[in-house]
Protein backbone atom coordinates (compact mmCIF):
# COMPACT_ATOMS: atom_id res chain seq x y z
CA UNK A 1 0.00 0.00 0.00
CA UNK A 2 1.02 3.58 -0.58
CA UNK A 3 3.75 2.47 -2.96
CA UNK A 4 3.97 1.63 -6.61
CA UNK A 5 7.20 -0.20 -6.08
CA UNK A 6 9.74 -0.44 -3.33
CA UNK A 7 12.27 1.42 -5.50
CA UNK A 8 10.36 4.62 -5.07
CA UNK A 9 11.10 7.48 -7.45
CA UNK A 10 13.61 5.35 -9.36
CA UNK A 11 13.22 4.17 -12.90
CA UNK A 12 13.11 0.66 -14.23
CA UNK A 13 13.06 0.09 -17.95
CA UNK A 14 14.60 -3.10 -19.25
CA UNK A 15 15.71 -3.76 -22.79
CA UNK A 16 16.24 -7.48 -22.84
CA UNK A 17 16.53 -10.11 -25.49
CA UNK A 18 17.90 -13.09 -23.66
CA UNK A 19 16.19 -14.95 -20.86
CA UNK A 20 17.86 -15.96 -17.65
CA UNK A 21 17.86 -19.66 -16.86
CA UNK A 22 14.96 -20.66 -14.65
CA UNK A 23 16.77 -23.89 -13.75
CA UNK A 24 18.54 -23.83 -10.42
CA UNK A 25 22.26 -24.08 -11.03
CA UNK A 26 24.56 -26.16 -8.86
CA UNK A 27 25.93 -24.28 -5.90
CA UNK A 28 28.94 -24.82 -3.72
CA UNK A 29 28.29 -26.46 -0.39
CA UNK A 30 29.74 -24.46 2.48
CA UNK A 31 30.43 -25.89 5.92
CA UNK A 32 28.96 -24.55 9.15
CA UNK A 33 32.12 -22.66 10.05
CA UNK A 34 32.10 -20.80 6.73
CA UNK A 35 28.37 -20.17 7.00
CA UNK A 36 28.78 -18.65 10.45
CA UNK A 37 31.58 -16.42 9.20
CA UNK A 38 29.44 -15.23 6.30
CA UNK A 39 26.57 -14.61 8.68
CA UNK A 40 28.77 -12.48 10.92
CA UNK A 41 29.92 -10.54 7.86
CA UNK A 42 26.31 -9.86 6.88
CA UNK A 43 25.45 -8.75 10.42
CA UNK A 44 28.41 -6.38 10.50
CA UNK A 45 27.49 -4.98 7.11
CA UNK A 46 23.88 -4.44 8.18
CA UNK A 47 25.00 -2.68 11.34
CA UNK A 48 27.47 -0.40 9.57
CA UNK A 49 24.86 0.49 6.94
CA UNK A 50 22.90 2.46 9.54
CA UNK A 51 25.77 4.71 10.55
CA UNK A 52 25.06 8.37 9.88
CA UNK A 53 21.53 7.69 8.63
CA UNK A 54 18.13 8.64 10.00
CA UNK A 55 17.00 5.04 9.92
CA UNK A 56 16.37 3.59 13.38
CA UNK A 57 16.82 -0.09 12.60
CA UNK A 58 16.77 -2.89 10.06
CA UNK A 59 16.48 -6.65 9.89
CA UNK A 60 17.65 -8.93 7.09
CA UNK A 61 17.57 -12.67 6.42
CA UNK A 62 19.31 -14.70 3.75
CA UNK A 63 17.75 -18.13 3.12
CA UNK A 64 20.17 -20.69 1.70
CA UNK A 65 19.32 -23.37 -0.88
CA UNK A 66 20.08 -26.06 1.74
CA UNK A 67 17.50 -24.68 4.16
CA UNK A 68 19.84 -22.82 6.50
CA UNK A 69 19.16 -19.16 7.03
CA UNK A 70 21.06 -16.24 8.48
CA UNK A 71 19.01 -13.58 10.27
CA UNK A 72 20.40 -10.26 11.43
CA UNK A 73 19.05 -7.23 13.25
CA UNK A 74 20.66 -3.85 13.81
CA UNK A 75 19.62 -0.56 15.33
CA UNK A 76 16.62 0.30 17.45
CA UNK A 77 12.85 0.04 17.49
CA UNK A 78 12.53 3.81 17.84
CA UNK A 79 14.53 6.72 16.45
CA UNK A 80 14.74 8.17 19.96
CA UNK A 81 15.97 4.92 21.43
CA UNK A 82 13.39 2.34 22.35
CA UNK A 83 15.06 -1.05 22.54
CA UNK A 84 17.35 -3.02 20.28
CA UNK A 85 15.56 -4.36 17.22
CA UNK A 86 15.21 -8.15 17.23
CA UNK A 87 15.05 -10.49 14.24
CA UNK A 88 11.56 -11.68 15.23
CA UNK A 89 10.07 -8.20 15.59
CA UNK A 90 7.17 -7.99 13.10
CA UNK A 91 7.00 -5.03 10.71
CA UNK A 92 4.19 -4.06 8.36
CA UNK A 93 5.28 -5.59 5.05
CA UNK A 94 3.09 -3.45 2.78
CA UNK A 95 2.52 -4.68 -0.76
CA UNK A 96 4.52 -7.87 -0.25
CA UNK A 97 1.17 -9.13 1.01
CA UNK A 98 0.03 -9.18 -2.62
CA UNK A 99 2.19 -12.26 -3.12
CA UNK A 100 -0.10 -14.20 -0.77
CA UNK A 101 -3.22 -12.95 -2.55
CA UNK A 102 -1.78 -13.91 -5.94
CA UNK A 103 -0.69 -17.34 -4.69
CA UNK A 104 -4.19 -17.94 -3.33
CA UNK A 105 -5.69 -17.07 -6.71
CA UNK A 106 -3.38 -19.52 -8.49
CA UNK A 107 -4.13 -22.30 -6.02
CA UNK A 108 -7.83 -21.77 -6.74
CA UNK A 109 -6.98 -22.09 -10.44
CA UNK A 110 -5.16 -25.37 -9.73
CA UNK A 111 -8.28 -26.61 -7.94
CA UNK A 112 -10.49 -25.72 -10.91
CA UNK A 113 -12.40 -23.11 -8.92
CA UNK A 114 -11.15 -20.02 -10.75
CA UNK A 115 -10.30 -19.10 -14.34
CA UNK A 116 -7.99 -16.10 -14.42
CA UNK A 117 -9.01 -15.31 -17.99
CA UNK A 118 -12.66 -15.03 -17.03
CA UNK A 119 -14.29 -11.63 -16.59
CA UNK A 120 -14.77 -10.50 -13.01
CA UNK A 121 -18.44 -9.78 -13.69
CA UNK A 122 -19.09 -13.47 -13.06
CA UNK A 123 -18.16 -12.99 -9.42
CA UNK A 124 -18.83 -9.34 -8.71
CA UNK A 125 -21.48 -8.38 -11.26
CA UNK A 126 -24.33 -8.37 -8.76
CA UNK A 127 -22.65 -5.94 -6.34
CA UNK A 128 -24.52 -2.64 -6.22
CA UNK A 129 -21.39 -0.69 -7.09
CA UNK A 130 -20.19 -2.89 -9.97
CA UNK A 131 -21.64 -0.86 -12.87
CA UNK A 132 -19.85 2.24 -11.51
CA UNK A 133 -16.46 0.50 -11.53
CA UNK A 134 -14.21 1.79 -14.33
CA UNK A 135 -13.93 -0.76 -17.18
CA UNK A 136 -16.16 -3.08 -15.14
CA UNK A 137 -17.55 -5.14 -18.02
CA UNK A 138 -14.18 -5.78 -19.67
CA UNK A 139 -11.87 -6.68 -16.77
CA UNK A 140 -10.61 -10.23 -16.28
CA UNK A 141 -9.08 -11.77 -13.17
CA UNK A 142 -5.69 -11.78 -14.89
CA UNK A 143 -5.92 -8.02 -15.35
CA UNK A 144 -6.38 -7.60 -11.62
CA UNK A 145 -3.36 -9.78 -10.94
CA UNK A 146 -1.02 -7.96 -13.33
CA UNK A 147 -2.43 -4.43 -12.94
CA UNK A 148 -3.66 -4.04 -16.51
CA UNK A 149 -7.30 -3.40 -15.60
CA UNK A 150 -7.11 0.36 -16.14
CA UNK A 151 -8.73 0.99 -12.75
CA UNK A 152 -7.36 4.05 -10.90
CA UNK A 153 -5.83 3.37 -7.51
CA UNK A 154 -8.07 4.40 -4.62
CA UNK A 155 -4.92 5.13 -2.59
CA UNK A 156 -4.04 7.89 -5.07
CA UNK A 157 -7.29 9.78 -4.62
CA UNK A 158 -6.66 13.07 -2.85
CA UNK A 159 -9.08 12.54 0.02
CA UNK A 160 -8.09 8.94 0.79
CA UNK A 161 -5.20 9.84 3.09
CA UNK A 162 -7.17 12.49 4.92
CA UNK A 163 -10.04 10.07 5.54
CA UNK A 164 -7.67 7.30 6.62
CA UNK A 165 -5.89 9.59 9.09
CA UNK A 166 -9.14 11.07 10.36
CA UNK A 167 -10.50 7.58 11.04
CA UNK A 168 -7.23 6.07 12.26
CA UNK A 169 -8.93 4.09 15.03
CA UNK A 170 -11.91 2.87 13.01
CA UNK A 171 -12.19 -0.22 10.86
CA UNK A 172 -13.45 0.19 7.31
CA UNK A 173 -15.64 -1.98 5.10
CA UNK A 174 -13.73 -3.14 2.06
CA UNK A 175 -16.53 -2.00 -0.23
CA UNK A 176 -15.93 1.50 1.14
CA UNK A 177 -12.39 1.48 -0.27
CA UNK A 178 -13.87 1.25 -3.75
CA UNK A 179 -16.00 4.38 -3.30
CA UNK A 180 -12.92 6.52 -3.94
CA UNK A 181 -12.72 5.40 -7.58
CA UNK A 182 -16.34 4.64 -8.54
CA UNK A 183 -17.52 6.60 -11.60
CA UNK A 184 -13.92 7.63 -12.33
CA UNK A 185 -12.65 7.60 -15.89
CA UNK A 186 -10.51 4.51 -16.58
CA UNK A 187 -6.81 5.11 -17.11
CA UNK A 188 -6.92 3.11 -20.37
CA UNK A 189 -9.06 0.39 -21.96
CA UNK A 190 -8.88 -2.84 -19.98
CA UNK A 191 -5.82 -4.90 -20.90
CA UNK A 192 -4.15 -2.23 -23.03
CA UNK A 193 -1.81 -0.69 -20.46
CA UNK A 194 -0.22 -1.11 -17.05
CA UNK A 195 -0.83 0.88 -13.87
CA UNK A 196 -0.16 -0.51 -10.42
CA UNK A 197 -3.17 -0.21 -8.11
CA UNK A 198 -4.05 -1.64 -4.71
CA UNK A 199 -7.65 -1.52 -5.90
CA UNK A 200 -7.00 -4.48 -8.22
CA UNK A 201 -6.16 -6.67 -5.25
CA UNK A 202 -9.11 -5.45 -3.20
CA UNK A 203 -11.35 -6.75 -6.00
CA UNK A 204 -9.31 -9.94 -6.33
CA UNK A 205 -9.65 -10.78 -2.64
CA UNK A 206 -13.41 -10.20 -2.84
CA UNK A 207 -13.57 -12.83 -5.59
CA UNK A 208 -11.40 -15.23 -3.58
CA UNK A 209 -13.61 -14.88 -0.53
CA UNK A 210 -16.72 -15.54 -2.60
CA UNK A 211 -15.20 -18.71 -4.01
CA UNK A 212 -13.74 -19.96 -0.72
CA UNK A 213 -16.73 -19.08 1.42
CA UNK A 214 -14.42 -17.75 4.11
CA UNK A 215 -12.12 -14.76 4.63
CA UNK A 216 -9.00 -14.11 2.59
CA UNK A 217 -7.00 -14.04 5.81
CA UNK A 218 -8.34 -17.45 6.88
CA UNK A 219 -7.43 -18.94 3.50
CA UNK A 220 -3.92 -17.46 3.45
CA UNK A 221 -3.34 -18.66 7.00
CA UNK A 222 -4.59 -22.17 6.26
CA UNK A 223 -2.86 -22.57 2.91
CA UNK A 224 0.44 -20.76 3.43
CA UNK A 225 1.22 -19.35 6.87
CA UNK A 226 0.69 -22.57 8.83
CA UNK A 227 2.06 -25.13 6.30
CA UNK A 228 5.26 -23.14 5.76
CA UNK A 229 5.61 -22.23 9.45
CA UNK A 230 5.51 -18.50 8.85
CA UNK A 231 4.77 -18.05 12.52
CA UNK A 232 5.60 -14.35 12.69
CA UNK A 233 3.41 -13.37 9.72
CA UNK A 234 0.02 -12.15 10.92
CA UNK A 235 -2.99 -10.41 9.36
CA UNK A 236 -3.00 -6.65 9.99
CA UNK A 237 -6.61 -6.48 11.07
CA UNK A 238 -6.55 -3.76 13.71
CA UNK A 239 -4.70 -0.71 14.92
CA UNK A 240 -2.17 -1.38 17.65
CA UNK A 241 0.90 0.09 19.29
CA UNK A 242 3.37 -1.40 16.81
CA UNK A 243 6.29 -3.28 18.43
CA UNK A 244 8.58 -1.43 16.02
CA UNK A 245 7.93 2.29 15.69
CA UNK A 246 8.18 3.57 12.12
CA UNK A 247 9.09 7.02 10.87
CA UNK A 248 7.77 8.63 7.72
CA UNK A 249 9.64 11.73 6.56
CA UNK A 250 11.39 11.57 9.96
CA UNK A 251 8.02 11.88 11.72
CA UNK A 252 6.73 9.09 13.98
CA UNK A 253 3.80 7.05 12.65
CA UNK A 254 2.93 5.73 16.11
CA UNK A 255 1.31 8.27 18.41
CA UNK A 256 -0.36 7.70 21.76
CA UNK A 257 -0.10 3.97 21.38
CA UNK A 258 -1.70 3.79 17.91
CA UNK A 259 -0.57 3.90 14.29
CA UNK A 260 -1.65 7.15 12.62
CA UNK A 261 -3.38 5.04 9.94
CA UNK A 262 -5.21 1.85 10.78
CA UNK A 263 -3.50 -0.95 8.80
CA UNK A 264 -6.88 -2.67 8.52
CA UNK A 265 -7.55 -0.14 5.72
CA UNK A 266 -4.87 -1.77 3.58
CA UNK A 267 -6.43 -5.26 3.50
CA UNK A 268 -5.55 -7.10 0.27
CA UNK A 269 -3.35 -4.24 -0.95
CA UNK A 270 -0.82 -5.73 1.48
CA UNK A 271 -2.26 -6.47 4.86
CA UNK A 272 0.32 -8.44 6.86
CA UNK A 273 2.83 -8.01 9.64
CA UNK A 274 5.93 -10.10 8.99
CA UNK A 275 9.63 -10.55 9.62
CA UNK A 276 12.53 -10.73 7.23
CA UNK A 277 12.99 -14.41 8.09
CA UNK A 278 9.41 -15.29 7.23
CA UNK A 279 9.58 -13.26 4.02
CA UNK A 280 12.80 -14.92 2.86
CA UNK A 281 11.40 -18.37 3.62
CA UNK A 282 8.12 -17.50 1.87
CA UNK A 283 10.02 -16.39 -1.24
CA UNK A 284 11.77 -19.76 -1.44
CA UNK A 285 8.50 -21.61 -0.87
CA UNK A 286 6.56 -19.59 -3.43
CA UNK A 287 8.99 -19.17 -6.32
CA UNK A 288 10.81 -22.42 -5.60
CA UNK A 289 7.66 -24.39 -6.35
CA UNK A 290 6.65 -25.56 -2.88
CA UNK A 291 3.44 -23.52 -2.62
CA UNK A 292 2.35 -23.82 -6.25
CA UNK A 293 2.77 -26.23 -9.13
CA UNK A 294 5.53 -25.47 -11.61
CA UNK A 295 3.02 -24.44 -14.30
CA UNK A 296 1.50 -21.92 -11.90
CA UNK A 297 4.90 -20.46 -10.99
CA UNK A 298 5.75 -20.18 -14.68
CA UNK A 299 2.48 -18.35 -15.26
CA UNK A 300 3.13 -16.08 -12.31
CA UNK A 301 6.58 -14.91 -13.38
CA UNK A 302 5.68 -13.99 -16.94
CA UNK A 303 5.74 -10.22 -17.39
CA UNK A 304 2.66 -8.53 -18.77
CA UNK A 305 4.64 -7.20 -21.77
CA UNK A 306 2.45 -4.07 -21.63
CA UNK A 307 4.26 -0.76 -21.10
CA UNK A 308 6.33 -0.86 -17.90
CA UNK A 309 4.40 -3.98 -16.89
CA UNK A 310 6.94 -6.18 -18.64
CA UNK A 311 8.68 -6.34 -15.25
CA UNK A 312 5.53 -7.36 -13.36
CA UNK A 313 3.89 -10.77 -13.52
CA UNK A 314 0.98 -12.06 -11.46
CA UNK A 315 1.66 -10.44 -8.12
CA UNK A 316 5.43 -10.55 -8.62
CA UNK A 317 8.05 -7.93 -9.44
CA UNK A 318 10.74 -9.15 -11.83
CA UNK A 319 14.01 -7.35 -11.17
CA UNK A 320 17.28 -7.63 -13.08
CA UNK A 321 20.24 -7.82 -10.70
CA UNK A 322 23.90 -8.66 -10.87
CA UNK A 323 22.95 -12.24 -9.98
CA UNK A 324 20.34 -12.59 -12.69
CA UNK A 325 16.61 -12.04 -12.67
CA UNK A 326 14.95 -12.13 -9.29
CA UNK A 327 11.33 -12.67 -8.34
CA UNK A 328 9.72 -11.01 -5.36
CA UNK A 329 8.03 -7.82 -4.27
CA UNK A 330 8.60 -4.60 -2.42
CA UNK A 331 6.32 -3.14 0.17
CA UNK A 332 5.75 0.16 1.90
CA UNK A 333 3.54 1.19 4.76
CA UNK A 334 4.08 4.76 6.01
CA UNK A 335 7.18 4.47 8.18
CA UNK A 336 8.19 0.97 7.07
CA UNK A 337 9.87 -0.45 3.95
CA UNK A 338 10.42 -4.06 2.95
CA UNK A 339 12.09 -5.91 0.07
CA UNK A 340 11.81 -9.63 -0.74
CA UNK A 341 13.85 -11.28 -3.52
CA UNK A 342 14.30 -14.82 -4.78
CA UNK A 343 17.31 -15.82 -6.91
CA UNK A 344 16.19 -18.75 -9.11
CA UNK A 345 19.72 -19.59 -10.20
CA UNK A 346 20.60 -20.41 -6.60
CA UNK A 347 17.22 -21.29 -5.03
CA UNK A 348 18.10 -18.68 -2.42
CA UNK A 349 16.27 -15.64 -1.11
CA UNK A 350 16.81 -12.48 0.87
CA UNK A 351 14.46 -10.12 2.68
CA UNK A 352 15.14 -6.74 4.23
CA UNK A 353 12.88 -4.63 6.45
CA UNK A 354 13.42 -1.30 8.17
CA UNK A 355 11.42 1.29 10.05
CA UNK A 356 11.81 4.43 7.99
CA UNK A 357 10.37 5.82 4.78
CA UNK A 358 9.25 8.93 2.96
CA UNK A 359 12.72 10.42 2.47
CA UNK A 360 15.22 10.02 -0.38
CA UNK A 361 17.68 8.57 2.11
CA UNK A 362 15.24 5.92 3.33
CA UNK A 363 14.11 5.06 -0.20
CA UNK A 364 17.72 4.65 -1.39
CA UNK A 365 18.86 2.68 1.62
CA UNK A 366 17.26 -0.65 0.81
CA UNK A 367 17.85 -0.49 -2.95
CA UNK A 368 21.61 -0.83 -2.65
CA UNK A 369 21.83 -2.67 0.66
CA UNK A 370 19.69 -5.68 -0.23
CA UNK A 371 21.97 -6.63 -3.11
CA UNK A 372 25.13 -6.06 -1.08
CA UNK A 373 23.88 -8.35 1.68
CA UNK A 374 22.85 -11.05 -0.78
CA UNK A 375 26.25 -10.88 -2.46
CA UNK A 376 27.93 -11.91 0.81
CA UNK A 377 26.42 -15.38 0.39
CA UNK A 378 25.95 -15.62 -3.37
CA UNK A 379 29.65 -15.08 -4.04
CA UNK A 380 30.43 -17.91 -1.64
CA UNK A 381 28.04 -20.46 -3.13
CA UNK A 382 28.39 -19.54 -6.81
CA UNK A 383 30.17 -22.05 -9.02
CA UNK A 384 30.84 -19.55 -11.81
CA UNK A 385 33.76 -17.21 -11.23
CA UNK A 386 35.66 -14.70 -13.29
CA UNK A 387 39.41 -14.23 -13.17
CA UNK A 388 40.73 -10.79 -12.20
CA UNK A 389 41.94 -10.07 -15.73
CA UNK A 390 38.53 -11.03 -17.16
CA UNK A 391 36.80 -8.65 -14.76
CA UNK A 392 39.19 -5.85 -15.69
CA UNK A 393 38.55 -6.42 -19.40
CA UNK A 394 34.78 -6.40 -18.91
CA UNK A 395 34.95 -3.26 -16.78
CA UNK A 396 36.86 -1.46 -19.52
CA UNK A 397 34.39 -2.59 -22.17
CA UNK A 398 31.33 -1.57 -20.16
CA UNK A 399 32.91 1.79 -19.31
CA UNK A 400 33.50 2.49 -22.99
CA UNK A 401 29.97 1.42 -23.94
CA UNK A 402 28.36 3.54 -21.23
CA UNK A 403 30.47 6.52 -22.27
CA UNK A 404 28.78 6.36 -25.67
CA UNK A 405 25.40 6.20 -23.93
CA UNK A 406 26.32 9.20 -21.74
CA UNK A 407 27.33 11.23 -24.79
CA UNK A 408 24.11 10.13 -26.50
CA UNK A 409 26.13 8.58 -29.29
CA UNK A 410 23.46 5.92 -29.37
CA UNK A 411 23.94 4.76 -32.93
CA UNK A 412 27.58 3.92 -32.15
CA UNK A 413 26.52 1.97 -29.04
CA UNK A 414 24.55 -0.31 -31.35
CA UNK A 415 27.80 -1.86 -32.63
CA UNK A 416 28.42 -3.63 -29.31
CA UNK A 417 24.98 -5.08 -28.64
CA UNK A 418 24.10 -8.76 -29.02
CA UNK A 419 22.84 -10.44 -32.17
CA UNK A 420 19.39 -10.85 -30.59
CA UNK A 421 19.15 -7.13 -29.87
CA UNK A 422 20.36 -6.26 -33.35
CA UNK A 423 17.69 -8.53 -34.79
CA UNK A 424 15.10 -6.66 -32.75
CA UNK A 425 16.44 -3.12 -33.23
CA UNK A 426 18.10 -1.75 -36.35
CA UNK A 427 20.82 0.86 -35.95
CA UNK A 428 18.19 3.51 -36.66
CA UNK A 429 15.63 2.04 -34.25
CA UNK A 430 18.07 1.51 -31.38
CA UNK A 431 18.35 5.20 -30.34
CA UNK A 432 14.57 5.49 -30.44
CA UNK A 433 14.28 2.51 -28.08
CA UNK A 434 16.80 3.95 -25.63
CA UNK A 435 15.61 7.56 -25.50
CA UNK A 436 12.59 7.10 -23.17
CA UNK A 437 14.79 5.39 -20.59
CA UNK A 438 17.53 7.98 -20.82
CA UNK A 439 15.08 10.84 -20.78
CA UNK A 440 13.58 9.61 -17.51
CA UNK A 441 17.00 9.14 -15.92
CA UNK A 442 18.54 12.38 -17.10
CA UNK A 443 22.22 13.17 -17.47
CA UNK A 444 24.81 10.98 -15.76
CA UNK A 445 26.49 12.57 -12.77
CA UNK A 446 28.49 9.73 -11.27
CA UNK A 447 28.81 5.95 -11.27
CA UNK A 448 30.92 3.24 -9.67
CA UNK A 449 31.19 -0.47 -10.29
CA UNK A 450 29.59 -2.57 -7.57
CA UNK A 451 29.99 -6.08 -8.95
CA UNK A 452 30.81 -8.12 -12.03
CA UNK A 453 29.28 -11.57 -11.85
CA UNK A 454 29.19 -14.55 -14.19
CA UNK A 455 25.66 -15.93 -13.91
CA UNK A 456 26.09 -18.50 -16.67
CA UNK A 457 29.04 -19.70 -18.73
CA UNK A 458 28.34 -17.15 -21.45
CA UNK A 459 26.44 -14.53 -19.44
CA UNK A 460 27.83 -11.81 -17.16
CA UNK A 461 26.02 -9.09 -15.26
CA UNK A 462 27.65 -5.81 -14.32
CA UNK A 463 26.03 -3.81 -11.53
CA UNK A 464 26.81 -0.14 -11.01
CA UNK A 465 25.77 2.40 -8.38
CA UNK A 466 24.92 5.47 -10.43
CA UNK A 467 23.65 9.00 -10.04
CA UNK A 468 21.60 10.76 -12.70
CA UNK A 469 20.14 14.25 -12.75
CA UNK A 470 16.60 12.85 -12.43
CA UNK A 471 17.50 9.71 -10.45
CA UNK A 472 20.14 10.70 -7.89
CA UNK A 473 20.54 7.21 -6.44
CA UNK A 474 20.01 4.52 -9.06
CA UNK A 475 21.50 1.21 -10.06
CA UNK A 476 22.53 0.36 -13.59
CA UNK A 477 22.71 -3.23 -14.73
CA UNK A 478 24.43 -4.23 -17.94
CA UNK A 479 24.15 -7.86 -19.04
CA UNK A 480 26.80 -9.15 -21.43
CA UNK A 481 26.63 -12.26 -23.58
CA UNK A 482 29.67 -13.98 -25.00
CA UNK A 483 29.39 -14.28 -28.76
CA UNK A 484 32.33 -16.04 -30.40
CA UNK A 485 34.77 -14.84 -27.75
CA UNK A 486 33.54 -11.25 -27.55
CA UNK A 487 31.26 -9.87 -24.88
CA UNK A 488 28.19 -8.10 -26.29
CA UNK A 489 25.57 -6.06 -24.42
CA UNK A 490 22.45 -8.20 -24.05
CA UNK A 491 20.41 -5.95 -21.80
CA UNK A 492 20.62 -2.59 -20.06
CA UNK A 493 18.51 -1.27 -17.21
CA UNK A 494 18.37 1.69 -14.85
CA UNK A 495 16.49 0.92 -11.66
Amino acid sequence: MFSRYIFIALLFVLIESTSFSAVVAQTKQIDDRTFKALCEKMRAQLSSSLLGKKIPGATATFAMPDGRSCAAAAGMTDISGGRKLAVDDPILAGSIGKTFIAALALQLVEEGKLDINEKISRWLGTRDWFARLPNSSDITVRMLLNHTSGIPDHVDEKNFFSMAKKNFDKDVSYDYLLTFILNKKPLFPAGSGYSYADTNYILLAMIEEQIAGTTMYDEVTRRFLKPFRLDHTLPATKNIDAPVHGFYDNTPVVKNGKLIINPQWEWAGGGFWSTSTDLANWARALYGGKALKKASVDEMIRGTSVDDGNTYGLGVEIVATAWGKTYGHGGEWPGYLSIMRYYPKFDAAIALQYNAGGTPEADRYGVSLVEDLATVFLEAISTDTLAANEKAQIEMQVTAWLRRIDKRDLAASWDDISKELKAKFTREAWPIALKPLLSKAGAIKDRRFRSIVRIEADLVTVDLASSFSKAPAANETVVLKNEQGKWRVSSYSIH
